[in-house]
């Protein structure tokens, strides 16, 4: 997936305790004066919009991109270009030596 480091620390961070903290702010929304639900509190703006800036916005862009990457990597290796399932174990090989890649998936082939 080419994670950087800084994607890595990143996804390590959300994976401790301090997940509460970064998932925290993302919750508190802004809400819409004119919207209201069935029980007649306000809903939030659409599209939603957050009621204050994150206190950790580098670490949520990391987090954010690490998570595109990868899920453009899991989305490429689930089937190859000829339609056929790649081998578990080949993509466990590449995975580990951080050469996961479309090329490096023709090859595996």
């Amino acid at each position: 997936a080419r994670l950087e480091e800084a994607h890595v620390v990143a996804l390590r961070l959300y994976s401790t305790a301090a997940f509460r903290a970064l998932n925290g702010p993302m919750r508190q929304l802004k809400m819409s004066n004119h919207r209201k639900g069935e029980d007649g509190r306000p809903l939030p703006l659409e599209p939603p919009q957050l009621a204050a800036p994150h206190p950790q916005p580098a670490t949520m862009a990391f987090i954010y991109e690490a998570l595109k990457r990868m899920r453009a990597v899991a989305a490429a290796t689930s089937v190859d270009l000829a339609g056929q399932e790649l081998e578990e174990q080949g993509l466990k090989t590449l995975a580990v030596a951080g050469e996961l890649s479309v090329s490096t998936l023709r090859q595996a082939r």
